[in-house]
This record gives C-alpha cells, sequence and structure tokens, in this order.
C-alpha cells in the first residue's frame, strides 16, 4: 500500500492511502523538558486504542538516548523506565546494516 503525506510534513502530517482513507496522523511538538516528542496514532476508538507508537527524540551531544514506547512492545529485557511508561532505547529497536553501523 502507498500512503502519502498531507501535507508534506513528517512532524506534522496524515498519511493517507491513494483513494484518500487516512491511516495514520503524526504529530510532533515540545516537551516539558524542552526535548521533542512525536506521537504516531491510527483512527480509533478512544486516545488508548489509537496510539500506534510514541518517540521521545534524545540529544547525542548530552547522551540522552532516543527512546520508542508503543503498546505492541512487550519485551521487558530491552525496556527503558520512564516517567511516560515503558520503551526501548532507539538503537536496540532500529535495523542496522553492519555489526558497528548507526
Amino acid at each position: 500500500m502507498d500512503l502519502y503525506l498531507i501535507p508534506n510534513n513528517p512532524e506534522h502530517t496524515l498519511l493517507v492511502s491513494a483513494n484518500g482513507v487516512p491511516h495514520y496522523q503524526i504529530d510532533t511538538s515540545d516537551c516539558e523538558r524542552g526535548t521533542q516528542v512525536t506521537l504516531i496514532q491510527r483512527p480509533g476508538a478512544s486516545l488508548d486504542d489509537s496510539v500506534v507508537a510514541e518517540i521521545e527524540w534524545g540529544e547525542q551531544e548530552f547522551d540522552i538516548p532516543t527512546v520508542i514506547r508503543s503498546p505492541m512492545l512487550r519485551t521487558p529485557a530491552q525496556c527503558v523506565d520512564n516517567s511516560k511508561g515503558v520503551g526501548i532505547k532507539a538503537p536496540d529497536y532500529l535495523y542496522k546494516r553492519h555489526r558497528f553501523g548507526t
């Protein structure tokens, strides 16, 4: 399935299919500590049902990791405790092409 950004802004966008059906909403906002937080949602009956993932963007210069939180992540061995819930550090979750690659 091809998805299109409406508008073409990856920080605040609606992902729609070719026939115009909305599938995901992406919004990035500032957190109280000044870090960026991206919320990815899909249509659902309630807010809890609609959340696909939350990404709290870290800062490399301050050694703050990027953390991904999602109700679909159920691996406690890789989890990071946080005031907003449980998440996985992005480098542990995302695919690496090479053993020492970023």
